[in-house]
């Protein structure tokens, strides 16, 4: 993810159905009417609903492209149940129906859908944390239920999401493997990666026969080797694709983990920006 748009997250388009589904109930699937006074709004809010002010200049994917996508702002207009949140609060999180007047952009969320961003920082670099750090939040504690002192393997740790993992398993005391090109060793041992293993080598079997949780961001080739090198008792997660269990071993387990953005593992994260143990993974 670059530094200068806001950006959807690699896997989050092909779950924006089940996404969708889950939102319909509480956001008005109508988009907001450009043509009306103030600040763009047709009807009131709906209980829960938040409208985001996103600041100048900033860029929001088109309609057509992805109707969620991560965003960072203020909140412009809250209705009456507005969950803690107030006119000012700058948040982070999942957003819709984008809506541009001289120059302000606009955005449609709920309180369920975002969390307060306290630390400084800038409201791009915000927005490309906001399912790619929950969603490896998910992966590691939600799924993989990680103890301090127990291992896991990343791959890859160059994708967003893997280089996120990296960041959270060290903040948990939890032992992590980098799995990516050799070349990139001392910026995963940076991010938290307690050992790096080359994927181009059969140290990526290695890696995931010892681990507890093997997160997979890739899919495909890499992750059927990485299922059939698993132990018993390893778990292999995937946010790239459904993993194929003909090629697990006895006793190992694998299974896909959607992108599902909620206010509370956006909370915990934007605890760890508050004292700088999660930052976005800046592009070499």
């Amino acid at each position: 993810m670059t530094s200068t748009v806001i950006a959807t997250h690699d896997r989050f388009p092909s779950n924006t159905a089940a996404v969708l589904s889950r939102l319909r109930a509480t956001l008005d699937s109508s988009t907001i009417d450009r043509s009306t006074a103030g600040i763009g709004r047709a009807t009131p809010l709906r209980a829960g609903e938040l409208l985001l002010r996103l600041q100048p200049g900033m860029r929001v994917p088109s309609p057509s492209s992805s109707p969620l996508f991560d965003v960072a702002g203020v909140v412009a207009e809250t209705a009456l149940d507005a969950g803690g949140f107030a006119v000012g609060d700058r948040v982070f999180g999942v957003a819709r129906d984008p809506h541009w007047r001289d120059d302000v952009g606009y955005v449609l969320t709920t309180v369920g859908h975002v969390a307060k961003l306290r630390r400084t920082l800038a409201p791009v670099q915000a927005a490309t944390l906001a399912s790619s750090a929950t969603t490896a939040w998910r992966m590691l504690f939600r799924r993989g239920r990680l103890e301090p002192g127990e291992i896991v393997t990343v791959i890859a740790a160059r994708s967003p999401v893997g280089a996120l993992a990296l960041q959270l398993a060290r903040a948990h005391d939890v032992q992590a493997i980098a799995v990516s090109p050799s070349d990139g060793n001392h910026r995963w041992r940076a991010l938290g990666a307690h050992r790096v293993a080359d994927i181009r080598t059969d140290a990526l079997e290695s890696a995931c026969r010892v681990a507890a949780v093997v997160v997979d961001t890739v899919g495909g080739f890499i992750q059927r080797r990485a299922l059939s090198a698993m132990q018993e008792g390893g778990v292999l997660l995937s946010c790239a694709s459904r993993p194929d269990m003909s090629r697990a071993p006895p006793g190992a387990s694998a299974e896909f983990v959607e992108t599902r953005v909620t206010s509370r593992d956006l909370a915990r994260i934007a605890d760890l920006i508050d004292v700088g143990r999660l930052v976005p993974a800046l592009d070499d």
